[in-house]
């Protein structure tokens, strides 16, 4: 099991920086811990992506539609998400730099106008 408290690897803190320079702009999105030491990503009651470790390496899964999460896994450097795919979830694993950051703006965004309440807006 994870520790909540634990302290975040400086590869999590720089992806979480670039994940911030994302969903900052969208409005109405909150970071929060939890009990594993995830940091998840959410507006209002929907989470959008959730940062972790998978044997010592950053870990981002985002949500997504079962069809956009077909197509990345076909693609390659993502994979299903365990526990949670079924659902859509889909995750690339890496630092900052090994990150595909334009597929996962798409992804973030689009979850982000999918699910965020209306009152949050889309910060366009």
């Amino acid at each position: 099991m994870g520790d909540a408290n634990r302290k975040l690897t400086a590869a999590e803190e720089g992806v979480l920086r670039r994940l911030r320079r994302i969903y900052e702009p969208l409005g109405g999105v909150v970071e929060e811990r939890d009990k594993f030491g995830h940091v998840a990503i959410r507006v209002g009651k929907k989470t959008l992506a959730m940062l972790g470790l998978n044997d010592g390496v950053p870990s981002l899964g985002l949500k997504s539609d079962l069809t956009t999460q077909a197509l990345l896994v076909e693609r390659g450097g993502f994979y299903r998400t365990p526990y949670v795919g079924q659902h859509g979830w889909v995750s690339i694993d890496g630092t900052v730099k090994q990150m595909d950051w334009p597929v996962i703006e798409d992804v973030l965004v689009a979850t982000y106008r999918a699910v965020a309440p209306k009152r949050t807006g889309t910060g366009d």
